[in-house]
């Protein structure tokens, strides 16, 4: 207890302490922590040291040894728990554990650093721990068909393939085939949202994708022109048919005069413009078509002769044998009520 109490009071009071008292007061401590890959575990043996004393971290308190600093002690062993696993010392964990061994490599070793030494093998130092890499999409249109492909810098197309497997089965690390870690960026989201809009698999795209129809080439320009991480690099065949479309949507469209007699009241008005395919977030808001309100007089003169005919039946008493109903007459309209 008064190996941390009194150097606490003594930095608060005017504290005298006897030399029998104050012998108890441990020397400042040091820690070491040797991490090391051992049959395919990551392991951390952490030690303490006072002076020429020599200990381990969650070795216990006995007869004979120098007075220990417990606070800081317990302090090291909170952050060496942070990052490993086990219990009485036994720390580890298995070195498939790819978000682990992130989280060592790119947080844990500084951690432990600030509290002591770190010693690591060269296996683990060799390596690299990388942030999510930014994902390039190239779109080509050529003879009306579509190729779409995907890339990113420093990946092979086998680890490319492999990063964006690991997005479908919902990781936040991937291994590469070099050792490296990389973190999984929400970058690819959108990448997925393509696969899906494409109607392939993720991965496909790692190899690319071919033959796809050019009309889908709007979908991936609105998906991907603001998208974040995303880059999309666009041939001169992609681009023409954005630019069309989008030519086309700034138009103004005049309803054919043919049309007045035909459309219902319903359709007189503004009538939006819908994209048919996969839902796409275009560039410009949609258009719409203005159609002018025209009188139809042949549809409404027709309307008021069949109900003046549906009056003239209500007229009618009903037959009281079947030679009494009434018959049409060879013009088309219905005879007399008699017989």
């Amino acid at each position: 207890m008064w190996s941390s109490v009194l150097p606490a009071l003594e930095q608060v009071t005017a504290l005298l302490a006897p030399p029998a008292l104050r012998a108890l007061v441990p020397p400042v401590p040091a820690f070491t922590f040797i991490i090391g890959l051992d049959d395919g575990l990551v392991t951390c043996r952490a030690f303490v040291s006072y002076g020429d004393a020599r200990l381990g971290l969650y070795d216990p308190r006995r007869v004979g040894q120098p007075p220990r600093d417990l606070a800081a002690e317990y302090h090291a062993q909170d952050v060496v728990e942070c990052y490993f696993q086990g219990v009485a010392g036994d720390l580890h964990f298995d070195e498939s554990d790819d978000e682990l061994l992130y989280r060592l490599l790119a947080d844990g070793l500084h951690d432990l650093g600030e509290g002591g030494e770190v010693l690591l093998s060269e296996c683990l130092r060799a390596i690299e721990v990388r942030d999510s890499p930014q994902v390039r999409v190239h779109a080509t249109v050529k003879s009306g068909l579509l190729d779409v492909a995907v890339d990113s810098a420093g990946m092979s197309a086998s680890d490319l393939a492999a990063y964006l497997a690991s997005y479908k089965r919902r990781q936040r690390y991937v291994r590469l085939s070099s050792g490296d870690i990389v973190r999984i960026g929400d970058n690819l989201r959108t990448v997925d949202s393509l696969a899906e809009g494409l109607k392939v698999d993720v991965t496909e795209l790692a190899g690319g994708v071919d033959g796809l129809p050019d009309g889908l080439a709007l979908f991936v320009d609105g998906l991907l022109k603001k998208a974040e991480g995303v880059r999309l690099d666009r041939s001169a065949g992609f681009r023409a048919i954005v630019r069309e479309f989008e030519t086309f949507s700034d138009a103004d469209i005049e309803m054919p005069p043919s049309l007045a007699d035909v459309l219902r009241p319903y359709q007189v008005g503004e009538v939006p413009v819908r994209a048919c395919g996969p839902s796409v977030s275009m560039a410009s808001p949609a258009r719409s078509i203005s159609l002018p309100a025209t009188p139809r007089p042949r549809r409404q003169e027709a309307f008021r002769g069949w109900a003046a005919e549906l009056r003239r039946r209500a007229e009618c008493p009903l037959p009281t044998s079947p030679s009494r109903r009434p018959r049409p007459s060879g013009d088309g309209s219905w005879g007399s009520c008699g017989a």
